[in-house]
């Protein structure tokens, strides 16, 4: 956790918007954004522009950055002439804030603390952040991290999750994000045929259905899902019908509880990935059926 040790305001000047610009990082901050400072620069323009909140965060002796990376580097970068018609002249402050905390997960919470609706940092941003306090997850990208909260949504219930909960979450789930992520390669594949059969892979309930399968059984899972994922099964084996159906499909957001126009639900997908599971696991010839409202299929772990 973390704690408030001060707050203060100070005119904005080229050397605290330098100091700023280029302080440490906290770990899983997103790489700067042209697109973002430019926007921070039309906004001050325009005339729109609020005076920024930057922040920092203490732990173990080393001060990060936690807010204020865009804002900080675009003022820095002003030309002389803007810098003095847009923040000099109008006395332009800062508010600071300086946390301390009291450990590693209190660098995620002071980070996601400074999200808010009129934000540019989007949930991946904070996944990430969660993520650099594990170490195994340190060459894991956003969208998967992202999949990963979306499938324990799905798992669990519960879709909102503060700072310390998404760290708990993907520690808890570090193994098997590392053994999914091996198992789909380099994330950006180009538009090779093997890269645009990875993409039916990138779903929340996939993940879901991958987690429970992994748990069940390793090495039968990473064989299962390498046939689906790379279709070589036969053309009436239960890995192409997976395949198929997933390949056929749009997925409703996780986060709705029904399929919408021209969308299946989040929960028939994981239902029927694990059905297809089970048969395969079974060796049976056909797959059961999805029925609104069953309960989550109990997961084989014997390949007979």
């Amino acid at each position: 956790m973390y704690t408030v040790v001060k707050n203060e305001t100070k005119r904005i000047t080229r050397a605290l918007c330098q100091e700023f610009s280029s302080m440490r990082a906290t770990a899983g901050e997103r790489a700067l954004s042209p697109t973002r400072i430019a926007r921070h620069y039309k906004s001050l323009t325009s005339g729109r522009f609020v005076p920024p909140v930057w922040a920092t965060a203490s732990w173990d002796g080393i001060t990060y950055r936690v807010n204020g990376q865009h804002t900080s580097t675009m003022l820095f970068q002003l030309s002389e002439e803007d810098f003095a018609q847009y923040v000099r002249a109008t006395g332009m402050t800062v508010t600071l804030h300086t946390l301390s905390c009291s450990d590693k997960n209190g660098l995620a919470e002071a980070y996601a603390a400074y999200d808010s609706p009129t934000s540019l940092r989007t949930g991946g941003d904070l996944n990430m952040a969660a993520a650099a306090q594990i170490p195994q997850l340190s060459q894991v990208v956003a969208p998967r991290l992202t999949l990963t909260i979306a499938a324990h949504a799905l798992l669990t219930g519960n879709r909102r999750l503060d700072p310390a909960e998404r760290v708990a979450v993907l520690e808890y789930l570090a193994e098997k994000i590392v053994i999914v992520d091996e198992l789909l390669g380099t994330h950006r594949s180009d538009s090779s045929l093997v890269g645009s059969r990875k993409k039916k892979m990138n779903r929340g309930p996939v993940f879901a259905a991958m987690f429970q399968t992994i748990s069940a059984n390793l090495e039968q899972s990473n064989i299962f899902w390498k046939e689906v994922m790379e279709e070589t099964g036969e053309a009436s084996s239960i890995t192409r019908s997976l395949a198929h159906f997933l390949n056929t499909v749009t997925v409703a957001n996780v986060r709705s509880e029904s399929a919408t126009r021209g969308n299946v639900s989040a929960t028939r997908v994981l239902h029927t990935c694990l059905h297809h599971w089970n048969a395969w696991m079974k060796g049976n010839k056909s797959v059961k059926s999805y029925r609104g409202g069953d309960d989550l299929p109990k997961v084989e772990s014997v390949k007979k």
